[in-house]
């Protein structure tokens, strides 16, 4: 037998050593699942930020949860926040990318989740009317919902001992949803709505619809809204009246200090190891829905990894409802009957340019 000296034995034992971490990593390969995740949001146009929001949530729980059991792959396509253009974009992801999960966001939901439906294709949707879940099987949603929010708004309106509001809504279907439903329950609480006026996508100054508002002597002006409407409305409501209180939906602001000194209620806190985890991985602040997209990202690796073998589908939709009391980026995590993730609202105020909680 020949006798190999030592630089030789050494380059023998790293060959060896090579080959077999090729073959481990081959190994992991083979065993990782990939899961294909589809992400219908709006990158361009008046809600971006949200949209890519959301992307940087997705991107930084990829980093954290994929390993050797699992792998994801994620497309983002933009919808502009537009449902016909949600509508394409879904049906690209669902027939084109054959993605094994859809995400949307808001209104765009009650587009998605049909379609996503009729694929056989689990949908998860960061959406405040818990009804869209209700109607299809496949659909999860991951939000307070317009009911929760609207009982925390008038409890906020009982604490500010405010007796009389007018109301500017976007015309918008999850809009309209809390403002229909603040209008039945706030005079049951003893707060008198005095105006009601509808916000068209449509241009326009809007000064008409606030005069008439303002016209009604409220106490308080309820912003319900997103951008760019919401900070229009803003700035034409102190146009005509200066010192008019005004409140409403300011957490997807992206200037805070707009609203300086304005007590509000947001949806959700985001805990504080993830304040500090996404602070030190993008060098900045999350700016609405971030956590949430994090969360969802927990939610399926968590789901999956406790299932390995479960199939895309009812079956993935079950196992996630089994989900509970799970520590997150947005809150505590359970899953409830209706299939609804909600998280807990909490009353917030801007200082000196960020979000704060409001002290009671």
């Amino acid at each position: 037998m020949r006798n190999f000296t030592f630089p030789f034995r050494a380059l023998w034992l790293i060959g060896w050593l090579l080959i077999w971490v090729e073959l481990y990593q081959g190994v992991v390969c083979a065993e990782a699942r990939l899961v294909k995740l589809g992400f219908t949001l709006p990158l361009t146009g008046r809600l971006a930020h949200v949209g890519e929001d959301i992307r940087r949530g997705i991107e930084l729980g990829i980093k954290d949860f994929s390993g050797e059991t699992l792998r994801y792959e994620a497309i983002f396509d933009d919808n502009q926040h537009d449902p016909k253009l949600a509508a394409v974009s879904a049906n690209k992801l669902l027939k084109f990318d054959r993605v094994d999960v859809l995400l949307s966001i808001w209104d765009m939901a009650d587009v998605v989740a049909p379609l996503a439906e009729r694929q056989g294709t689990p949908h998860l949707a960061i959406r405040w009317d818990p009804q869209v879940a209700e109607r299809y099987s496949l659909t999860m949603t991951m939000e307070s919902t317009y009911i929760s929010y609207v009982d925390s708004l008038i409890e906020l309106l009982k604490h500010l001992k405010v007796s009389s509001a007018a109301l500017l809504v976007e015309e918008a279907q999850g809009w309209v949803l809390a403002g229909e439903y603040f209008k039945k329950a706030a005079p049951q609480h003893g707060i008198a709505v005095l105006a009601d006026e509808r916000i068209m996508d449509s241009g326009g100054d809007r000064r008409a619809e606030i005069t008439r508002a303002l016209s009604r002597k409220p106490e308080i002006v309820v912003i319900l809204s997103n951008p760019p409407h919401t900070e229009n409305l803003l700035r034409r409501v102190r146009e005509q009246a200066p010192s008019q209180k005004i409140t409403g939906y300011f957490e997807v602001l992206e200037e805070p200090r707009l609203v300086e000194g304005i007590p509000f209620v947001a949806q959700f806190a985001a805990s504080a190891w993830f304040e500090t985890r996404f602070r030190n991985f993008y060098g900045r602040r999350y700016v609405a829905r971030a956590p949430q997209a994090y969360d969802l990202m927990l939610l399926l690796t968590v789901a999956l990894e406790r299932n390995p073998q479960v199939k895309f589908g009812a079956e993935l939709i079950g196992v996630l409802s089994e989900i509970k009391n799970l520590p997150g980026a947005s809150g505590v995590l359970s899953v409830n009957a209706a299939k609804n993730i909600e998280s807990n609202c909490v009353w917030q105020v801007a200082r000196n340019g960020r979000f704060e909680p409001l002290e009671k």
